[in-house]
């Protein structure tokens, strides 16, 4: 009651339907044990019942307002005064005794009266609102005023004393109708809720459809990304590998060049074709599997320069970035390499191994020929080049060093690679085309 004195409206009729079923106690408990409450002087008893009676009808016009949502704060704070005015004149200490009945009599006047004036707007929002049930409560306050006359002329005698109080039994229809109200507005709001529940339930299904689709088309446009990519990056490395090779060999038919010797470059780039090709073929990061197939095709050129391969390759750990782009520069430094030996080197004999470094892969390669110093010879030729910028593509390193009798050249590869550290730029052009790109 306070809050809609000091301005704060309830809006959740349980409070008032509370409300009344506190008062409906007291009331009942006056009402049908007046008489024995010895320790308690008669007069208090009759202010305890009629103010009780007062406040129940109070209450319960207060529920169906709040029921059909009719605000009117500034008529129900004047209500509550006149209550709350009602209650303290009928004290026994101000009031007298013998006017008490008139006072009793007024106040339940002004209790049923004032309500009145909301009946209209209660009735006009619960129809509007489909809540033909909400006017149960209605017509049963209604009620109260025949029964509260009815119930003052019994208790002063003006009719015969065959008749009962009406109050005492009408109360409770109150308070029941306004249960059942709660209920169903309780019923009505998990039924709202689990529409919603199950419409976000559709919207999300919905949104997750769409989403897996654009996904599913940011994946083939991406998977059709990748694919013109490798595509760009084969034709360009044949172009600057396989396709330089050819065109030499067309310039050799054209002189005096020895069938042998042409023979040997269509042989080098059929070796190079298939290079490429192993490069393609999923590997699963073993860069076993890699160097295994680089010895297979290689495996005829050593016969017939007549070379030694000693093999010593040991397991490594899987090198997650070994993609189809990665291998393709892996085996064209180990293809360069090796060509380099056997054309300039003058070795029988060629090893081949594998190391774990820290957190790193190195591939040896070994031979017995004449000695080799890349730092004097890296300017003369092209093949050099090609070799650090591809060692530089997967962020590695490539380094040459002396031994006794021959050259050891050494690849360093990182087991775990930076995000981007792998370029997929064409194998064997320039820096300045490179940056261009």
């Amino acid at each position: 009651m306070l809050s809609v004195v000091c301005g704060r409206d309830l809006t959740h009729p349980c409070q008032y339907l509370s409300a009344a079923s506190i008062f409906y106690t007291i009331y009942a408990l006056f009402f049908q044990g007046g008489g024995h409450f010895t320790y308690m002087p008669q007069p208090w008893v009759t202010w305890g019942g009629v103010n009780a009676l007062c406040w129940l009808i109070t209450t319960a016009w207060l529920f169906c307002s709040a029921i059909a949502e009719v605000k009117s704060l500034w008529l129900k704070r004047l209500w509550l005064g006149g209550v709350a005015a009602g209650s303290v004149m009928t004290l026994p200490v101000l009031c007298p005794q013998a006017w008490l009945p008139i006072f009793s009599i007024g106040f339940y006047i002004y209790c049923c009266i004032v309500p009145f004036s909301m009946l209209p707007s209660l009735a006009a929002r619960l129809w509007h609102r489909g809540a033909l049930a909400g006017l149960a409560p209605i017509i049963f306050n209604l009620m109260l005023v025949p029964a509260l006359i009815h119930d003052v002329a019994l208790s002063y005698d003006r009719i015969g004393i065959d008749h009962v109080d009406v109050v005492p039994y009408l109360a409770p229809l109150i308070l029941f109708s306004g249960l059942y109200l709660l209920y169903k507005r309780f019923a009505d709001s998990m039924r709202t809720a689990e529409q919603a529940a199950r419409q976000l339930q559709s919207r999300f299904e919905s949104q997750e459809n769409a989403l897996r689709d654009s996904y599913e088309r940011l994946r083939q446009v991406e998977q059709r990304d990748l694919l013109s990519a490798e595509r760009q990056r084969l034709m360009r490395d044949m172009h600057d590998g396989l396709g330089s090779t050819l065109t030499g060999a067309i310039h050799m038919t054209n002189g005096d060049t020895p069938h042998a010797v042409l023979r040997q470059t269509l042989q080098d780039c059929l070796y190079d074709l298939k290079i490429t090709v192993d490069s393609l073929e999923s590997v699963d990061a073993d860069l076993l599997v890699l160097l295994a197939n680089l010895r297979y095709r290689l495996a005829p050129r050593f016969q017939a320069h007549g070379m030694t391969l000693e093999w010593s390759v040991k397991t490594v750990p899987p090198l997650v970035w070994l993609t189809p782009s990665a291998a393709l520069h892996i085996l064209r430094i180990l293809q360069e390499v090796i060509a380099n030996i056997i054309k300039h080197a003058g070795a029988d004999q060629i090893r081949v191994a594998t190391a774990v470094d820290g957190q790193a892969v190195v591939i040896f390669v070994e031979d017995n020929g004449k000695g080799f110093v890349a730092n004097k010879q890296t300017a003369g030729g092209r093949g050099l080049h090609n070799i650090r910028w591809r060692a530089q593509a997967i962020n590695s390193r490539a380094h040459w060093s002396a031994l006794a009798k021959g050259t050891r050249f050494t690849l360093w590869m990182p087991i775990q690679q930076p995000d981007g550290a792998v370029t997929t730029l064409s194998p064997g052009m320039s820096i300045s085309a490179m940056k261009r790109l």
